[in-house]
């Protein structure tokens, strides 16, 4: 008979489905499914598509119980010991089956993020879909063990599944209506959203095998359930484990229970040879059935193989082509969960090399390997980032993980300083700078040309440059509008336009506050809903407002400026032209002033925020009583922006949070005296100690965004 065919009219085309595990809303994000549709080469941008089908499916409901049919209570996996499979104890309810629909098909659900990233990868390689990419939705297993399912819309009675206090017929005839309204539910869902790169191709069986006994009965449910799928125009598709009885029950599969069936060698999972993965292609073959493949990063299961498992992968690739599978079947994809964004930034060069390799073996173009061979040169992907304000300039090299490589701070104008012309930016007629915008700018483009060419020296990829700035700015042309008096004379300066030209290389710019935002908003969990106010304290207190993860900028592109609020109308002058603004008495230029006023390195001693809290902690009067001040002054701030905001969490990073647990523990209990009674009610305090580079970190984010 021979494998399930590729690319069939009636599959939609079908010839890669890639499983997509999920568990909550963040378990796919647009930029995560960008390595899916699309083949991201090592340069960072995409070149071809990749996959053309996607399978959604949950193990395990947002409230912990089971979508999946049965659990291992063992500590060996099946035919290894002591597996010992039950079904579940857990099993999911109506309200657990709702909010599954609503991850695959409400707002900003998974499906609307995979229209998204497919609209990106249009844009991105300036062609059209060869057809629409297909989506299976997995149905969530009516578990026997669940006699209180709740009750669904136009049925009278809750719906019991199990045979207690009823007859098999009884509970097999719930568990049919409950997988019917699955479907329809999620078919009249899908024709409101007119998805225009996307096309429903069916629904998939979650349990990897089919049962009947005294107190369940799979097989009259699915032989229903195909039709009820089938008489809307899609399809039922299953992917069965390893054993002789599911052989059996493909055994013309396609007149019973399935349109599509991929069967799994198990290969992966189990000490052994190649028998199983021998053995399941020759039984696909046999039933018009596809082959799945097998590999994973990481699973949370007794799995005895892991050692072997790039090895094992190898042979799954190379197997493809001495048994034919790579371009005579279609095939289903295990990988876990969210493997190919970690493959494609992965240390490892093998594992990184295996993106590649499966993106051929999607093609068909794999060639046969007999080692762990890397082909090409794999450079990590890398930002530079830079922070300019005051007058100092920061920069760091960070990972797509968020990881700094190295880190710098250096006066913004000295590299410029004294140079010939010809080594600074050469001028042009799009916009007339002042001269000391030019000499920043010159040193600017000196520093990351340097360290572009050193980076790439190590093997790593630049794929651009983000840059946070003290000012306002207007982030979709690269313009730095003003810079808050940081900057004398420096308005409306094309930053991104002249850099570009340069250098080559994506420029990206936005405000301070923008940049310390997206930096602190990538260190949070569970902002869905919420309102988080960003406060960034270094050298000025930078900082946004984050509404449901979206930072909200104001119409002149600006975000909070809080370090001018105004604690004391009587103290010191600031820049912006007002007096006792918190940035005087809580930043790093403010703490160091103090330090030096009440001559606490009378030793000549650098003045460091480190060095302050170091004296502290030996016992130094003067020193804890900065801290305290210092910690007082944020936390009457704080209350301030809290009376008035009302937000759900109040962050904080940067490198003033050196000054250590003292402060944090005086700006939190000064937070709870100063706050309007009842506001203080729910609010969290949260100090992001480490985080001291937020600025940097969202810098960088500008240009993994793209």
């Amino acid at each position: 008979m021979g494998y399930l065919k590729p690319g069939l009219a009636e599959l939609n085309y079908l010839r890669h489905l890639i499983l997509m595990y999920g568990y909550d809303k963040d378990s796919w994000t647009e930029r995560d499914l960008r390595y899916y549709v699309a083949h991201i080469g090592k340069d960072g941008v995409p070149d071809d598509w990749f996959y053309d089908s996607f399978l959604f499916l949950n193990s395990k409901a947002r409230s912990g119980n089971d979508f999946q049919a049965d659990v291992n209570l063992g500590t060996t996996m099946n035919g290894e010991g002591d597996f010992y499979a039950v079904c579940s104890p857990n099993p999911a309810h109506i309200d657990d089956w709702r909010d599954l629909i609503t991850l695959y098909l409400g707002e900003d659900g998974y499906i609307d993020r995979l229209e998204s990233s497919l609209h990106w990868a249009v844009r991105k390689l300036n062609t059209t879909l060869p057809h629409k990419r297909n989506v299976v939705l997995a149905i969530p297993y009516p578990h026997i063990t669940q006699a209180q399912f709740g009750r669904i819309p136009g049925v009278p009675k809750n719906l019991n599944f199990s045979v207690l206090k009823q007859s098999l017929h009884d509970a097999t005839h719930s568990r049919l209506i409950a997988t019917r309204w699955f479907v329809r539910e999620c078919l009249r869902l899908w024709e409101r959203k007119k998805y225009q790169h996307i096309h429903l191709l069916g629904f998939y069986w979650i349990y990897e095998t089919v049962h009947r006994s005294w107190d369940v009965d799979d097989h009259v449910i699915l032989k229903e359930l195909k039709k009820t799928v089938n008489q809307s125009g899609h399809k039922m598709f299953w992917i069965p484990f390893f054993a002789t009885y599911n052989f059996h029950l493909l055994d013309d599969y396609q007149s019973y229970y399935f349109d599509a069936a991929f069967l799994q060698p198990n290969y992966m999972f189990y000490t052994g040879g190649d028998d199983n993965l021998i053995r399941a292609s020759e039984e696909a073959s046999r039933r018009d059935a596809g082959i799945e493949l097998e590999y994973f990063l990481q699973l949370d299961e007794p799995i005895r193989t892991v050692a072997d498992r790039k090895q094992r992968f190898r042979n799954y690739l190379n197997k493809g082509i001495d048994l034919g599978y790579m371009k005579e079947s279609a095939c289903a994809h295990f990988q876990g969960m969210n493997a190919l964004p970690q493959l494609y930034r992965h240390p490892d060069p093998i594992e990184r090399q295996f993106y590649d390799d499966i993106y051929a073996f999607v093609k068909g173009t794999y060639i046969h390997k007999d080692d762990q061979t890397i082909t090409g040169k794999w450079g990590n992907r890398v930002v530079i980032a830079i922070d300019l304000s005051e007058t100092k300039l920061r920069s760091a090299v960070i990972e797509e993980s968020g990881k700094v490589i190295c880190q710098a701070e250096e006066d913004a104008v000295s590299e410029a300083d004294g140079k010939p012309e010809d080594e600074l930016l050469v001028r042009d007629h799009w916009h007339p700078i002042p001269e000391q915008a030019e000499r920043v700018i010159g040193g600017l483009r000196k520093l990351i040309l340097v360290t572009k060419k050193r980076l790439e020296s190590e093997g790593y990829s630049v794929i651009g440059v983000g840059i946070s700035v003290g000012g306002r700015v207007d982030w979709k042309h690269g313009i730095v509008l003003d810079s808050n008096g940081i900057f004398e004379g420096w308005e409306n300066v094309p930053l991104m336009r002249y850099l570009e030209q340069e250098l080559g290389l994506p420029v990206r710019i936005d405000s301070n506050g923008y940049c310390s935002a997206l930096g602190v908003k990538d260190r949070l969990d569970n902002v869905e809903g919420k309102t988080i106010l960003a406060l960034n304290i270094a050298d000025g207190i930078s900082g946004g407002i984050l509404v449901d993860g979206e930072i909200r900028q104001s119409s002149d592109k600006a975000t909070g400026e809080f370090g001018h609020i105004s604690v004391d109308v009587n103290g010191p002058l600031c820049t912006c032209g007002a007096h006792g603004c918190l940035r005087m008495y809580v930043s790093e230029c403010a703490i160091k002033q103090l330090a030096r006023e009440m001559n606490l390195m009378n030793n000549g001693q650098e003045v460091t925020v480190e060095a302050i809290a170091k004296l502290a902690g030996e016992g130094n009067q003067n020193a804890r009583k900065i801290i305290e001040k210092t910690g007082m002054m944020l936390g009457a701030g704080m209350a301030s922006l809290n009376n008035i905001l009302r937000p759900d969490i109040i962050a904080v990073s940067g490198r003033v949070l050196q000054l250590g647990s003292l402060f944090t523990q005086t700006a939190g209990e000064e937070f709870s005296r100063r706050v309007k009674k009842g506001h203080n009610d729910s609010v969290e305090l949260v100090f992001l100690s480490d985080l001291y580079d937020a600025e940097l970190k969202g810098a960088a984010e500008l240009i993994f965004e793209i």
